[in-house]
């Protein structure tokens, strides 16, 4: 039990305590709940919260290929430009003024 913990529950406030579920891996915020044992009264907080399987795969797999990807794409611009060079215009005009 934290000195917080037992400050609250001195205080009168027995189901008191922070919520900071583990499955989310940490809020970054602190809620001190007046019934942490029952976090759903609270605008429907979960009493275990888990983090999306999309957000996972983000995280996991799917961030370094897309930079792979991105780098790919960076060096097939690069390429291009040095092998092909720039887009040039031809001017339509020069090809009318035959008489």
């Amino acid at each position: 039990m934290t000195m917080f913990n037992f400050q609250l529950k001195a205080r009168g406030f027995e189901h008191a305590g922070i919520y900071n579920p583990q499955g989310v891996g940490g809020t970054h915020v602190m809620y001190v709940l007046h019934h942490a044992n029952q976090p759903e009264l609270y605008h429907g907080l979960p009493k275990d919260p888990q983090i999306d399987t999309s957000i996972n795969l983000w995280k996991g797999a799917l961030k370094p290929l897309a930079a792979a990807g991105f780098i790919a794409t960076f060096a097939g611009l690069i390429y291009h430009y040095i092998g092909i060079g720039p887009n040039k215009e031809t001017d339509d005009d020069e090809e009318d003024h035959h008489e």
